[in-house]
């Protein structure tokens, strides 16, 4: 199988283009759509180029190993979805996950949730979540269970869905879940909108580490600060680490200081630093001077006039000597005006 065209956006909207090649650290560069392998300082590409190298170069060994590692048969899809994932993470990788053991199993479920455990890297030493690998492993989880005969209703009024307490079953892949975690199913006498508030109340209380029970504030109260909001999402994002693999380190280093398991506010452009000086700027050609065509034909010109006296003067017959005076007089008129034009222009110049 071969990557469709919606894989190739996919890897394409995810990696983002490089036209020119970036440090990476390490003495590695990256080029186009995530291309490091033939990358080195100094070199530019175009779209197409780039996209070209990308179908062509990095996706076929991706390709090969998928399709001689995943024994369960797959859809177009499926496929996709896989080379977008094991490109990023990479081969070897992929070869011990989790992912890879659950989709020959049969437990195609499983193996897209377990796509997700791949959302860290290592910044400044530390393994951080990044947002943009969230997003990136959801939407390769999308295009892995789109169905190819299409979407199944589930109709919400029949099959009403319930809390799943062993969803984290996945080892390494939700360890940040617990049973405990899981919300209360309220009492009989309690309306849903007050269970719901309730659990969120406690959840609230166990991320911001706060004493007794959290009460909704009045509307005039001032909003929580950034930082609190950033805890609160840390927290959310998982304190533990998983026991799953570590990522290979293809990741532009993110020049901040960055706690470990902190998320990544990618909105904000990554700190990558700008091409180091004129090595990365194209060479500009050296123009011609203006005057050198002209003193061109005027030369030539000369040379033609010289041939046509010679040929007048020495010709056997008539005919001989019309084509030496045609020849002397068209190489006489070359030679005049383009020389007026060459002295002309090499004037202007200087």
């Amino acid at each position: 199988m071969r990557t469709s065209k919606a894989g190739i956006e996919l890897i394409k909207s995810f990696e983002g283009f490089q036209p020119l090649s970036t440090s990476i650290g390490k003495g590695r560069w990256v080029i186009g759509y995530g291309h490091v392998k033939g990358a080195r300082q100094g070199l530019r590409i175009s779209r197409e180029n780039a996209e070209a190298v990308l179908r062509d170069y990095d996706l076929p060994p991706i390709e090969a190993a998928i399709s001689r590692r995943v024994l369960a048969p797959i859809h177009q899809n499926e496929f996709d979805a896989l080379v977008s994932f094991v490109f990023s993470i990479g081969i070897a990788a992929f070869e011990r996950s989790e992912v890879l053991e659950r989709l020959n199993t049969g437990d195609f479920l499983a193996a897209a949730e377990a796509m997700g455990a791949w959302r860290k890297a290592r910044v400044n030493g530390h393994p951080v979540v990044i947002d943009a690998l969230v997003r990136r492993r959801a939407s390769e989880r999308a295009m892995f269970l789109e169905h190819p005969g299409g979407r199944t209703a589930v109709v919400s009024a029949s099959l009403r869905p319930e809390v799943d307490p062993d969803w984290h079953r996945l080892e390494g892949v939700f360890s940040e879940t617990s049973d405990e975690d899981a919300p209360e199913v309220p009492e009989e006498d309690e309306s849903e909108a007050e269970a719901a508030a309730k659990a969120v109340a406690e959840r609230l209380t166990r991320i911001l580490g706060e004493s007794g029970s959290v009460t909704p504030k009045p509307a005039y109260v001032e909003a929580p600060s950034e930082d609190e909001i950033r805890k609160a999402v840390s927290a959310l994002s998982g304190d533990t680490e998983p026991s799953y693999p570590e990522p290979i380190e293809d990741y532009p280093a993110v020049e901040k200081v960055i706690s470990p398991n902190r998320v990544v506010d990618d909105l904000e452009p990554p700190m990558i630093p700008p091409p180091p000086g004129p090595a990365f700027e194209p060479v500009e050609p050296v123009p011609l001077p203006v005057w050198l065509p002209y003193a061109a034909i005027a030369t030539f010109g000369a040379i033609l006039s010289v041939w046509g006296l010679f040929r007048a003067n020495e010709a056997v017959t008539q005919a001989a000597a019309n084509q030496g005076v045609l020849g002397g007089v068209v190489g006489a008129f070359l030679f005049l005006v383009m020389g007026y034009y060459a002295v002309r222009s090499l004037g202007s110049d200087s």
